[in-house]
């Protein structure tokens, strides 16, 4: 998420609910819906307080007429909405809100823990080893193939 942001971010008692916004955008591009989906993406898998919560992600373009509408995008549900659907979709989520505890505190000073890059994984897989050591370990891997 390097020199990205979520747009909007609305906390509920049970659910994040995850709003992309395309201004100027008539229509829904996969480049768009790929933005949202690694959003999603990284704050369910690298976002402490988000594991195990429900992620409702809403991508809304600002010059269609699109009526709400559910689309698989990978392995996730996006909702597709135009300029007149948002009223809609949060409406009828208000409808089937749980009443569980969520502390929004909590998640906003929550911890970001992405996966080191592969140079980073490195230096931690081979920090305070040798040449000698490290030779070992690829010599040892060669005898696995």
């Amino acid at each position: 998420m390097i020199g990205q942001r979520i747009d909007t971010v609305i906390l509920t008692n049970d659910k994040i609910i995850v709003i992309e916004f395309k201004d100027g955008a008539f229509d829904f591009s996969s480049q768009d819906k790929w933005q949202l989906y690694n959003y999603v993406m990284d704050l369910r898998d690298f976002h402490f307080e988000s594991r195990n919560k429900k992620i409702l992600p809403i991508l809304l373009c600002s010059e269609s007429n699109q009526e709400p509408v559910a689309n698989i995008f990978e392995d996730i549900e996006l909702i597709l909405t135009g300029k007149n659907g948002l009223k809609d979709v949060l409406t009828n989520y208000k409808k089937d809100l749980e009443q569980k505890e969520f502390d929004h505190q909590n998640w906003i000073k929550s911890n970001f823990l992405p996966t080191p890059d592969i140079i980073k994984s490195a230096q931690l897989l081979f920090a305070g080893q040798d040449v000698s050591d490290i030779l070992n370990s690829i010599a040892e891997a060669d005898i696995l193939d």
